[in-house]
């Protein structure tokens, strides 16, 4: 069965809705904040609890806030082919990539919250103004360690969602041995070992920044 793999911080989440012809509806579960309202009694007086760990205080009912979008994008419930397996992968790639740019729009969107000019929003136009400033000989080798580094995300279905906007904090552990194995696929002899030292060295100077 075609499972979605969540996080309990990601917001908004992908979400499924089980259908009958044997697939199911993705959509996007948007959590907006929640409402505190207090409780009285029938006089108009506060109510409060009268015993456990909250005995003394006054009692409020809660009522979250969420909203849904739906995505027209579906997939099969029980994949019988490699056709429909294949298709399951691509599809929740591309729905995991919608998710992403929502989540950074509604950051962006939220009040008082504001992304700190001295962070780097973007590691891509990190890189592209290392590129622009630099001088020494080895710049196309600094292009192309750029250019090798966008193309391994974009033809990765795990990290499709990062081809336009990654911040340095997700370039994980995993996501470099995969780059490293990417490069040697596409390489040969000592180009992909250059690209990768290229690479680092851009790293290097983002962690200084």
């Amino acid at each position: 069965m075609a499972n979605i793999k969540t996080k309990n911080k990601q917001n908004p989440k992908l979400q499924q809705s089980v259908l009958s012809d044997g697939r199911a509806s993705l959509y996007l579960e948007f959590y907006l904040g929640r409402t505190e309202t207090p409780v009285v009694d029938d006089d108009g007086n506060p109510v409060y609890y009268t015993e456990g760990a909250m005995k003394g205080k006054q009692k409020y009912k809660i009522k979250h806030d969420r909203r849904k979008e739906n995505l027209n994008l579906y997939i099969w419930i029980a994949p019988r082919t490699q056709q429909e397996r294949i298709q399951n992968k691509n599809t929740l790639a591309l729905a995991e990539k919608i998710r992403f740019e929502r989540e950074q729009r509604l950051l962006e969107d939220r009040e008082g919250y504001r992304l700190k000019k001295e962070r780097i929003a973007n590691f891509h136009d990190f890189f592209q103004e290392y590129i622009d400033t630099y001088t020494k000989a080895d710049k196309r080798m600094i292009e192309m360690a750029h250019r090798r580094f966008r193309a391994f995300l974009s033809e990765t279905p795990a990290y499709m969602m990062y081809d336009r906007i990654i911040r340095p904090q997700q370039l994980t552990k995993e996501m470099m041995l995969s780059f490293v194995e990417y490069l040697k696929a596409h390489g040969k002899g000592e180009g992909p070992q250059s690209v990768f030292q290229r690479f680092k060295k851009v790293i290097a100077y983002a962690i200084e920044k």
